[in-house]
């Protein structure tokens, strides 16, 4: 696409900063807790999600 790693870097911590989380480990867990706002139906009770692969769908 033609996007340094330098610019999505940057962008990602933008993100971060407005949804004031601390980094990626806390951005998942913000994801997987507010899944059916981003209009994905949540998992099993206690089904947490082991790799990139369910992502990838």
């Amino acid at each position: 696409m033609g996007y340094s790693e330098s610019t999505i870097r940057q962008e990602t911590i933008r993100i971060f900063e407005k949804l004031q989380l601390g980094g990626r480990n806390e951005a998942r867990k913000y994801f997987l807790e507010n899944r059916e706002r981003f209009g994905i139906s949540a998992a099993s009770k206690g089904e947490v999600p082991s790799s990139r692969e369910e992502f990838a769908h």
